[in-house]
């Protein structure tokens, strides 16, 4: 490999590792909140991507904390659109594998508008709203849109999608194959493994009320209807045992955390 090449592959490398980690802090903050949330020690208006970057800026030296937060998820929206680009998860060139690229590209610009509410946040240029309404709003806007039902409906079937796949990661534990393994201790595989397993069923989870959400906005041509991460636990915690649901999905979106910390260390990043 040539000089050139290897200084990419790092600062590649280095991108990818520092969005897990990113990652890694906001999912394991998100998991603590709904906990928390659970057994009544803090407000469920809290429950949301800005809720966790608010508790950020409230620790000691938050901003600079909160600042590479933001710089760790425009860092995996790099390295998303890197996969996409390079086809590091090797999907191929069928239909099939440019819808994978094709998906790797959306979220990694959602994390990415993530990582820019959270510099926003950093600077004071933004207050850190209610993801809920964000989503609100999103949805009233497309519903104003020629075949505007049916794209809000086309979402909600997307998100019920990527909601099974979850479910399937979490089944088949396919992620571990993803792993540089080989240097990994036995219980470190194991511990990532399961993980990785507890944080994708509650991803599928939450992502599966959210395309539900969608639907019903379609169904009911009701923008409120729709809602995010936030309208999905306080959801669950307005079920009979909802505290004890919260709970069981906060602490799946804690293990998602944790999983994130694993594939920050050992996770192959490297372009061959």
């Amino acid at each position: 490999m040539k000089p050139d090449n290897k200084d990419k592959n790092d600062w590649i490398e280095y991108a990818a590792r520092a969005g897990y980690s990113a990652k890694m802090v906001v999912y394991t903050l998100l998991g603590v909140l709904a906990i928390l949330t659970a057994f009544g020690s803090q407000s469920s208006e809290q429950l949301s991507q800005k809720g966790v970057f608010q508790e950020i800026l409230q620790q000691p030296f938050g901003r600079v904390l909160l600042g590479l937060v933001a710089a760790g998820l425009i860092c995996y929206a790099f390295w998303r659109i890197v996969q996409a680009v390079k086809d590091t998860e090797n999907t191929g060139d069928d239909a099939k594998g440019y819808i994978k690229r094709i998906f790797f590209v959306i979220t990694g610009l959602i994390y990415g508008a993530g990582g820019v509410v959270a510099a926003r946040m950093v600077t004071g240029t933004s207050s850190g709203g209610s993801g809920g309404d964000n989503t609100e709003s999103m949805t009233a806007r497309l519903m104003g849109m020629e075949w505007g039902l049916w794209l809000v409906g086309l979402l909600g079937a997307l998100v019920l999608a990527f909601a099974f796949v979850q479910f399937k990661h979490a089944w088949k534990a396919d992620f571990i194959s993803k792993f540089r393994r080989g240097e990994m201790s036995q219980n470190e595989i194991d511990a990532s493994c399961h993980a990785g397993q507890s944080g994708y069923a509650a991803r599928g989870i939450v992502y599966l009320l959210i395309g539900i959400f969608f639907i019903q906005a379609a169904w009911t041509t009701d923008p409120q209807e729709a809602g995010g991460m936030k309208e999905v636990l306080q959801t669950l915690l307005q079920q009979p045992y909802g505290p004890w649901l919260l709970a069981l999905v906060g602490a799946g979106l804690l293990a998602y955390g944790v999983f994130c910390g694993f594939e920050a260390k050992y996770r192959r990043t490297r372009l061959e």
